[in-house]
């Protein structure tokens, strides 16, 4: 086929079709699927709208007033563990993760 008489010049017949799915579409032979949590893990790595937007519904979360009958659990709830309260780190890992 020849395009404005440039393009396939010498070339009279046809090549395959260079295709990174040899067998239709999905992974090739040898090739995993990505599991949910290795989707979910490069997603939110590369993803700063998403990180940012699970730490604000988190922070959120985390400043709802809670009660418990021992003192002491309001005590550790409240406590700051690498900058952040418990409860923000639960509420992010439930966002991200569910609950099993």
């Amino acid at each position: 086929m020849k395009i404005f008489g440039w393009k396939s010049a010498g070339r009279e017949e046809l090549r395959p079709a260079l295709s990174r799915y040899a067998l239709g579409p999905g992974p090739l032979l040898g090739e995993w699927p990505a599991s949910y949590e290795a989707q979910l893990r490069e997603g939110y790595a590369r993803n700063a709208i998403a990180q940012r937007s699970v730490r604000l519904v988190a922070q959120g979360l985390s400043g709802a007033p809670l009660s418990a009958s021992d003192p002491a659990i309001l005590a550790l709830l409240a406590a700051r563990s690498g900058g952040q309260v418990l409860a923000e780190t639960v509420a992010a890992q439930v966002l991200l993760h569910g609950i099993q």
